[in-house]
């Protein structure tokens, strides 16, 4: 998050409160494989002491809505913060190239409307965040959310929240082509693009518009993908399962 300097006192505090803690515990739960190697390669751990299980969103909150719209553009959505991983300032630069088509960006972040809201970006509107349980309400009304485009090695880590959301949505999503993220999507789920290249969103955008039924097929696969394999009752019971296996 680049909140500290990388060889600070307080970076190499925190180092240490991580390496302990991973010494300490008796079993490691990460969300990815790809970070599973990053921490077992930092910390010198065994990696058969961490136990993968994916952040999965609640179902009860994020599902599929139907939003009454009467509008005449397509409508992109994002919501996250400027974090680095996030990559805001690509998908503003995409949003630049697709000034002349009937498309309208919506980002929903009070810190990224601080930071970044530019009145020359004519076909974005930037909004302050949204409690939580509002999001589904602004994410129906989209025809595309996206992921996260930030080129930091997190960002090939991780799948983030925000896709699981949108999954769980029924929305269809573009995002970065991680590592991580193909650990449970494929490329006919998602709308996979190269890191931090906002003419690749652009691309991926116009390709979304251009075929709604290739891209209602799209959310289908990684929605089903969602629903058999990252349902939090799901997810539960495989946390249980690793606990009371190494009770026993």
């Amino acid at each position: 998050r680049r909140i500290v300097e990388p060889k600070s006192v307080r970076s190499k505090y925190y180092w240490f409160l991580d390496w302990f803690s991973c010494r300490l515990a008796d079993r490691i739960i990460i969300d990815t494989n790809a970070h599973i190697g990053y921490y077992a390669d930092k910390f010198g751990i065994k990696k058969e002491k961490f136990i993968r299980v994916f952040v999965g969103a609640d179902e009860r909150i994020m599902r599929p809505v139907i939003a009454e719209s009467n509008k005449d553009y397509f409508l992109v959505h994002f919501h996250g913060s400027c974090v680095p991983l996030q990559g805001i300032e690509y998908i503003l630069a995409a949003a630049k190239i697709l000034e002349s088509e009937d498309i309208k960006f919506k980002i929903i972040g009070s810190k990224i409307k601080k930071n970044f809201k530019d009145e020359s970006l004519l076909n974005v509107d930037f909004l302050d965040d949204a409690p939580y349980g509002k999001l589904p309400q602004q994410m129906a009304m989209a025809d595309i959310c996206l992921g996260i485009f930030g080129n930091t090695d997190k960002a090939r880590r991780v799948i983030p929240n925000k896709v699981f959301e949108c999954v769980a949505m029924k929305k269809p999503v573009i995002t970065a082509d991680t590592p991580a993220l193909r650990e449970l999507f494929s490329d006919n789920e998602i709308f996979m693009v190269d890191i931090s290249n906002p003419q690749k969103i652009a691309e991926a955008i116009l390709r979304v518009k251009s075929d709604p039924k290739e891209a209602e097929l799209f959310a289908g696969r990684a929605y089903d993908k969602f629903t058999f394999t990252v349902l939090p009752e799901k997810l539960g019971f495989e946390l249980k399962k690793i606990i009371n296996e190494h009770i026993q």
